[in-house]
């Protein structure tokens, strides 16, 4: 199964444009990715500009080899309307770069036991990505910590 996200950047006109990544949108993966090798606005852009990644890695190269697909980017008339576009049904990530770093959003479900469906699904607030890869480091260090006090 794959994990879906969205890469995107905001140009100086405050339109977003977007691209989609089929697989390995986690913030462990495209995250990492995206904070070690694609961290400026001229790279985001670049990388962004390229079209449809079916996997993210580190270079242009990497992906064009890797890429099953052509599909071209898409304008969004802002934040709002890029994540309005987006199905947090079937899009768990939404990774933007803005203001000089890059953002992250993630799909949520709320349980609603008096409604027609069982859930509703809905994106979260974007929040810079960096404090997520840290909380990821951390628990990772803590089942680290707990794997050598088993042994």
């Amino acid at each position: 199964m794959s994990t879906r996200s969205l890469i995107a950047f905001q140009d100086v006109a405050g339109d977003i444009i977007s691209t989609y990544c089929h697989m390995d949108g986690y913030p462990s993966h495209n995250g990492a990715i995206l904070l070690n090798c694609w961290n400026s606005q001229i790279l985001a852009e670049g990388l962004v500009n390229n079209g449809y990644l079916s996997s993210l890695f580190p270079t242009i190269k990497e992906i064009n080899e890797a890429r099953v697909n052509n599909d071209e980017t898409d304008r969004h008339s802002g934040e709002r309307a890029f994540v309005n576009n987006a199905d947090p049904l079937f899009m768990e990530y939404l990774y933007l770069f803005k203001e000089g770093k890059w953002f992250l959003s993630e799909s949520m479900t709320a349980k609603t036991p008096d409604g027609y469906s069982e859930a509703t699904y809905y994106f979260s607030v974007f929040t810079p990505l960096i404090e997520r890869t840290k909380k990821d480091n951390e628990i990772e260090d803590l089942l680290n910590e707990v794997k050598e006090a088993i042994k």
